[in-house]
């Protein structure tokens, strides 16, 4: 008996790439039965991943990369076994750059040669959005439009990819109204951009007028008494974010108030005017007011901002009976310390519209009323509109024995810090008046008493009264008590109508303090008014609201140890302090 061996076939192991690109060597001597490693693949397909090898050109895989193998069976010794690529399309993220929009898809991942994957749009305010670009502002090529419908068939790029939003700012118009102009009808101005500056209309371009009324700008309710935008006012900001609105802004007219009357009275002379560029300008009108006698009206005009230095000599000399009215609109900054205005007895100033600005540092107020320390004529200070402001000394002083009078019916006296009493006003006379219809005092600050307003009588036979019929007392601070209003003696007072609020005083009375002997202290004289520390009670239309006062040791809104006449219609609520919002 013979024994015949049989050696097992040998062959070779071809690699096709299949529709990739690449080479790789053939693997030569295998033999059948023996197990072997195939080769890594090299080879690439744009597009597509490597899933393995199949024993057929269109097959599923049979051997995964670097497998190691046994049963590959060649139909011969020394034959070819080719094995052929697989290939599956790739996957690949694509991210959604908002460029500043919110909202809608961050990314989504997509399959190579395939449809486009469903997103949503995001957003952003005042802009219209305009599908998504290969490239920003709506460069390159477009895979999405402004509904996110989707703009290529198929997905042939062969990596991650990013695409930018496009956006286009919203345009609407602007309809002015004449809201009652004797002249003129309505008028639409189309052109207008979100976020691109632009200027409204002047008056004079609409060509209206209303007979004895005065033009104070643009609101956008046809019943507002003040203007939100003035004439020509440049908006940086857009009036509206929705595409194609149509933006109505009224007209605000105010009765004309003949300023001469107002000052000097009817029919009264005007003796001489200055219009008042710089300093310069302002020391002569100075010396011409004071030498130009007794019982004179003057106006004041100021041109342009300017600085002038600070003295303690009195602005008008010591002539009598003259009225002095300074209006503008720009600034007088001091340049050194001393006082803006110095009036001296039996004079009046009517401030009615220039800023006066202080320096850090500057212990003199910036307005300062004396007599002399005689029992004179008086005089009378009336601020109708401007500030008084950011002074290292205080605002408003009164000083004296006479019948000095203050009374604000309008302005601001703002942002004043004070070493002692009385940062915003402070008034130690003889039989004088602080009236207040308006306005507002605001962000002063006292180590002593009194951040907004000191009231004190010059001696005990005196009667200083104050009357507060409007505007506001708000944010003032005092070392001491008071940080609103700080009333050390008065004959009497009436707090008709106001707004004390967000006042601090670091001992007593954050709102109000009344202090022992000070007078009646009457609270609205039979008007509804509400004290209210901010607790959420509403207040009547007219009348006190006291809100949001503080005091670190002792009452938050109203604190007296006086007589006291509180309307029945007032409320009183608890503040943030040691005893509520009342006490006496």
């Amino acid at each position: 008996t013979k024994t015949i061996k049989v050696k097992p076939p040998v062959f070779t192991v071809k690699y096709d790439a299949n529709g990739g690109t690449g080479t790789m060597a053939d693997q030569t001597g295998k033999v059948y039965g023996q197990s072997f490693q195939l080769t890594a693949n090299t080879y690439t397909k744009a597009g597509y991943s490597f899933s393995g090898w199949s024993k057929t050109s269109n097959g599923a895989v049979d051997y995964a990369n670097q497998a190691t193998v046994n049963n590959i069976n060649p139909s011969a010794n020394n034959a070819v076994v080719t094995l052929y690529a697989v290939w599956a399309e790739a996957s690949y993220t694509i991210t959604f750059d908002k460029q500043g929009g919110a909202g809608g898809t961050d990314s989504a991942v997509v399959t190579y040669n395939a449809a486009l994957p469903t997103a949503t749009a995001p957003s952003k305010a005042g802009y219209t959005f305009g599908g998504y670009y290969t490239a920003v502002n709506g460069g390159g090529t477009q895979y999405y439009d402004g509904s996110m419908a989707k703009k290529i068939t198929a997905f042939s790029e062969t990596a991650n990819k990013t695409l930018y939003a496009k956006w286009t700012a919203n345009t609407y118009s602007v309809k002015y109204n004449p809201n009652g102009a004797t002249t003129g009808s309505a008028q639409t101005e189309a052109g207008w951009t979100y976020g691109t500056a632009k200027n409204l209309k002047t008056l004079s371009s609409l060509g209206w007028a209303r007979t004895g009324y005065d033009f104070e700008g643009w609101a956008t309710t046809a019943g507002a008494t003040t203007a939100a935008y003035t004439d020509g006012q440049s908006i940086t900001t857009s009036l509206t974010a929705t595409n194609g609105a149509t933006v109505e802004l009224f007209a605000v007219w105010t009765v004309q108030v003949n300023e001469n009357d107002r000052d000097f009275g009817a029919g009264a002379v005007v003796n001489n005017t200055f219009n008042v560029y710089n300093e310069t300008d302002w020391n002569a009108a100075k010396a011409a007011i004071s030498g130009g006698g007794n019982d004179k009206n003057y106006i004041i005009n100021i041109m342009d901002n300017f600085s002038i230095a600070g003295s303690t000599d009195k602005t008008f000399g010591t002539v009598t009976g003259v009225k002095v009215s300074i209006r503008g609109k720009k600034n007088i900054t001091l340049s050194s310390n001393g006082n803006a205005l110095f009036v001296y007895e039996n004079q009046t100033v009517i401030l009615s519209g220039p800023d006066l600005v202080g320096i850090s540092g500057n212990n003199n107020y910036l307005v300062y009323f004396y007599d002399g320390g005689y029992f004179a004529p008086g005089g009378a200070f009336h601020l109708v509109d401007g500030k008084i402001r950011d002074n290292g000394g205080g605002g408003v002083c009164l000083y004296g024995m006479s019948s000095l009078n203050f009374t604000m019916t309008g302005g601001v006296i703002s942002g004043n810090t004070r070493t002692g009493n009385g940062a915003g006003v402070y008034v130690n006379s003889k039989d004088t008046a602080f009236v207040m219809r308006g306005g507002e005092i605001s962000g002063n600050s006292a180590s002593g008493n009194g951040g907004g307003v000191y009231i004190e009588n010059r001696s005990s036979s005196t009667q200083v009264s104050a009357r507060i019929y409007g505007g506001k007392i708000t944010g003032n601070t005092a070392g001491g008590k008071g940080g609103g209003i700080y009333i050390a003696s008065c004959w009497d007072t009436y707090i008709f109508a106001c707004e004390i609020k967000g006042n601090h005083a670091a001992t007593a009375g954050g709102g109000i303090r009344v202090e022992p002997g000070a007078g009646s202290v009457y609270n609205t004289w039979g008007f509804p008014a509400t004290l209210d520390d901010g607790s959420g009670a509403s207040a009547p239309a007219s009348g006190i609201i006291i809100t949001g006062n503080t005091s670190t040791n002792d009452t938050a809104g109203y604190n007296v140890s006086s007589a006291v006449s509180i309307n029945d219609r007032a409320r009183i609520y608890s503040g943030a302090s040691g005893t509520g919002g009342w006490s006496y």
